[in-house]
């Protein structure tokens, strides 16, 4: 019998940990910043190599775009869990709709945040939401009535777009990082708490 398509292999270095965290949190940041380096490893190869740039940038916009959505969830399911306003986990995958109820979590954690960055999100994310509102139309060439994915635009400037994008991540990464160490001082000092009256 051959190989198998998902199974360890002898040589260490390239076997990859799935599943080894024993938090889900961990798990989210995982495949967030997995299509994070892979989306900026694709873009960067093509703006360096200007090879097969009509052809890729169809994942490396998938892969930013899904970046975002995992982000904006994470964001929804921890950030509501860390204000004690459990939410239900979004099943949508339309930006739109995610960032609305991200940003009022956002909000109520940093009272006081500038506007201007969320002006740079929501720019960002009216922008893929117009031509993808669905995280279909970078994966196939046709929607679900038969129709074109993309009828309404030609061209799409790489080294435009990640100019716009890389700000865009870098804020969101900021976001969940915070949201994170805050997290880890909410739930050290219930455990302090705990062991201190019992």
């Amino acid at each position: 019998m051959g190989k198998k398509l998902f199974e360890k292999g002898d040589n260490w270095v390239t076997n990859c940990l799935i599943n080894n965290s024993y938090t889900t949190q961990n798990t989210w940041e995982s495949y967030a910043y997995g299509y994070k380096l892979a989306a900026e490893a694709l873009a960067l190869k093509v703006l360096q190599e200007d090879n097969y740039r009509d052809k890729l940038i169809f994942p490396i916009i998938f892969l930013y775009r899904h970046y975002i959505e995992l982000r904006l969830k994470e964001i929804i399911e921890y950030g509501s869990s860390l204000i004690d306003k459990p939410k239900k986990f979004p099943k949508t995958h339309a930006l739109s709709h995610l960032w609305k109820d991200a940003k009022i979590i956002i909000i109520e954690i940093w009272p006081g945040s500038p506007e201007e960055r969320f002006t740079e999100i929501e720019r960002a994310i009216e922008a893929i939401s117009e031509i993808d509102r669905q995280s279909d139309a970078f994966r196939y060439p046709v929607d679900k009535s038969g129709g074109p994915s993309l009828e309404n635009i030609t061209v799409i400037n790489l080294t435009n777009f990640v100019e716009i994008i890389t700000p865009i991540v870098e804020i969101l990464e900021g976001i969940v990082c915070g949201i994170s160490s805050y997290r880890d001082d909410k739930y050290d000092m219930m455990e302090q708490l705990w062991h201190y009256f019992h």
